[in-house]
């Protein structure tokens, strides 16, 4: 009788340290699933880390830094639908210059598609204009699709110390 009363107990502790085992597993799992979904979320929406950054970046070749800024999300977003000429116009010099002053690297310009407009798209036009005027804009493009597509602009922004 002694051998059997042991037996359960045994049992009990052998199925507590399976327990603690398998609990222990699904911690390390979700401990990973943590860091995929937070590298994940990371890397759509290009948080860098500055100290590392800046460090490396000089180190960066062009096509690197080119690379790099074009898998970016835009650091600053100006609508300028409903907007007059004049007022996008004045909306675009202070956006820009504030951006720039800000050290902005990346900024997006939704003007629109021009689709209620009799005259076609203005904004659009007015835009581009501005951009190639503008000695802050660098490189743009059109947005991709969930941004604004043909409606919206993207625009990297020279660097303040050049």
């Amino acid at each position: 009788m002694a051998k059997r009363a042991g037996r359960p107990l045994q049992l009990f502790i052998l199925i507590e340290v399976k327990m603690k085992n398998v609990l222990k597993m699904l911690d390390e799992e979700k401990a990973v699933n943590a860091n995929k979904m937070l590298a994940a979320w990371l890397d759509q929406n290009s948080v860098v880390d500055k100290d590392k950054t800046n460090d490396n970046e000089n180190m960066l070749s062009p096509a690197e830094k080119r690379r790099r800024l074009l898998a970016k999300k835009c650091d600053a977003r100006l609508d300028l639908h409903g907007k007059t000429q004049a007022e996008s116009q004045e909306a675009l010099k202070t956006f820009f210059a504030s951006c720039h002053e800000q050290g902005m690297e990346k900024i997006l310009i939704v003007h629109g598609k021009g689709n209620h407009s009799k005259e076609g798209n203005i904004l659009k036009t007015l835009c581009r204009n501005f951009i190639e005027q503008c000695s802050y804009a660098g490189e743009n493009g059109p947005a991709d699709a969930d941004e604004g597509g043909n409606g919206a602009t993207w625009v990297i922004l020279r660097n303040k110390n050049v």
